[in-house]
């Protein structure tokens, strides 16, 4: 992955109600970690977007967006 594709115009999380997550990145040995700046609030939805500008070492973009909704568990069970 080029670093440089790794920024809040290639990444994004939203919340249920659409509020953007502030996020942190770290890029090691080719793996993409993304954490948010804050907490998830528990028990909710929330939305990552992968946008096309991202790149391979080569300068191969994605070929166009990912999206993926996960969910937040409730750190009180059940699980």
């Amino acid at each position: 992955i080029d670093p440089y594709s790794i920024n809040d115009s290639n990444i994004s999380v939203t919340s249920q109600n659409g509020l953007p997550v502030q996020l942190n990145y770290n890029l090691s040995d080719n793996i993409l970690t993304i954490t948010p700046a804050d907490k998830y609030f528990s028990g909710t939805t929330h939305t990552i977007t992968l946008k096309s500008g991202i790149k391979d070492l080569a300068g191969n973009k994605m070929n166009g967006e990912f999206q993926q909704e996960f969910f937040t568990a409730d750190p009180e069970g059940p699980f």
